[in-house]
């Protein structure tokens, strides 16, 4: 099973995908492989092992990393590795039938993304010190880039004059992110010229050389320093852009346009945060009773 679980991360990195999902799918995989209990044949696994490992996450145990049971959000997750994992195995003529088809497909739970409101997003900019936190945290809130890409970014991939930042994909795609400065009181053209300046870059440089823990430390130390009460990670500043913009008027469609998304659906998320927020200052108006 390591072969064909090898074999199958390494056609997932040649898709149009981030290097997260490889690097997650890897890690279920894995933890799959180990609870079945070493190198089995794939042709042999079917329904019944893999409802004993989601049985196995769904209860907390001390034999993993992570000792709690699982949510169901990643769950979900992991039946979507499996599913692709099985479907794989199948269109490579490794085994005749997938046991769990169409499992990737299965609705998710309502989500509620997490974000900074306009003044702890005010108070997480300030607290940034050094320049190389500036440069990070006001570009994640103005352009809500995700972090794997903002980490591929180069030096001549940035457009000041345009105010746009070009991130290159695998297998060629391009995808332009606008900076929008009425999102931040910096501005980011100058703070990203001061920077290249100051760190003698050159066009191929990365812009950003951080790894992804060391981005992630970034933000978590500077939200630690303002004071934010938050659990807070690069992903929550690109919530925090895309709330910061539908509370200004900006259409889910063009949202869905600045932040990537190919599902209008993933982007549909913020419009629950609208409605959520309206219902919350009716009943602060004595408008609506409270839940």
């Amino acid at each position: 099973m390591e072969n064909e679980i090898a074999a199958f991360l390494s056609q997932l990195r040649l898709r149009d995908t981030s290097d997260n999902t490889p690097r997650q799918y890897g890690y279920f995989l894995g933890m799959f492989r180990r609870h079945l209990g070493g190198d089995r044949d794939v042709k042999v696994l079917g329904k019944q092992e893999i409802a004993a490992f989601i049985e196995y996450l769904s209860r907390p145990s001390e034999e993993r990393p992570h000792k709690n049971a699982y949510k169901r959000s990643s769950i979900i997750a992991v039946r979507a590795c499996l599913s692709s994992f099985f479907q794989y195995m199948v269109d490579s003529g490794r085994t005749s039938e997938n046991p769990m088809p169409g499992a990737g497909r299965m609705p998710r739970p309502p989500r509620n993304p997490v974000y900074l409101t306009e003044e702890e997003k005010d108070r997480l900019l300030q607290a940034a010190k050094t320049l190389q936190e500036k440069l990070v945290l006001n570009l994640l809130v103005s352009t809500g880039m995700r972090m794997g890409e903002l980490l591929g970014v180069k030096v001549r991939d940035v457009d000041l004059q345009g105010s746009r930042i070009q991130v290159k994909l695998k297998r060629g795609a391009l995808r332009q992110y606008v900076i929008i400065p009425a999102l931040v009181k910096e501005d980011v053209g100058k703070l990203v010229k001061r920077y290249i300046e100051d760190e003698e870059l050159e066009p191929d440089d990365l812009l950003v050389t951080l790894s992804r823990r060391g981005l992630q430390y970034l933000v978590e130390r500077t939200a630690h320093s303002a004071k934010i009460n938050k659990k807070l990670s690069p992903h929550k500043l690109r919530h925090t852009f895309a709330v910061a913009l539908r509370r200004r008027g900006v259409r889910t469609v063009d949202l869905q346009n600045l932040l990537h998304h190919k599902n209008r659906d993933t982007t549909a998320i913020y419009e629950d945060v609208d409605m959520r927020e309206t219902e919350q200052e009716l009943t602060r108006l004595g408008l609506l009773a409270r839940r």
